[in-house]
């Protein structure tokens, strides 16, 4: 038998804990890799086409927990530092359809995004402006409209910028 100021200390213990992770995730804005990608995934038909089959944001009625879990996911590199973050999204020139989905601001540690020669539409987020750990972001051979978003002169890591072959 355990006593009872013991099962209180306990108690009090995994309280702060949960505390704490509901403040990590909700005031200091992290967001579960997956969060961010189904965004993505539901603006576009990316997982209609059999080598992106694996895009999936639920398996048999189960959310995915993580894109950067096994099996991996094609076109997504992860790394893990603090937490498990996606820092490259590559994907294939296979006719990919939808618009791009302001949630891929939430990946703040994605270096690398590569969406050449499909057939995305509408306007470029302002949002992605705050990936500060971008270096490349290549959009070039879309059907992106509209204008580049002034927030882009926050990507303080950019080396390579490729918008061209779109409708801006």
């Amino acid at each position: 038998i355990v006593p009872k100021i013991v099962m209180k200390t306990i108690t009090h213990f995994m309280l702060a804990v949960c505390i704490y992770c509901l403040c990590s995730v909700y005031v200091l804005g992290i967001v579960e890799p997956s969060d961010a990608i189904c965004g993505f995934i539901a603006a576009t038909n990316v997982a209609s086409f059999s080598m992106y089959s694996m895009w999936e944001c639920t398996v048999n009625g189960s959310p995915v927990t993580n894109p950067c879990d096994a099996p991996h996911w094609i076109g997504i590199d992860c790394t893990t530092y603090e937490f498990v973050e996606i820092t490259v999204i590559n994907l294939l020139p296979v006719a990919i359809e939808g618009t791009l989905s302001p949630s891929l601001a939430n990946l703040t540690e994605l270096q690398v995004l590569s969406l050449t020669n499909n057939s995305f539409t509408g306007t470029i987020p302002n949002e992605l402006g705050v990936l500060t750990n971008l270096v490349s972001l290549s959009v070039n051979s879309n059907k992106f409209s509209g204008s580049i978003p002034g927030s882009f002169g926050s990507l303080v890591s950019i080396s390579g910028l490729l918008l061209d072959e779109n409708m801006f």
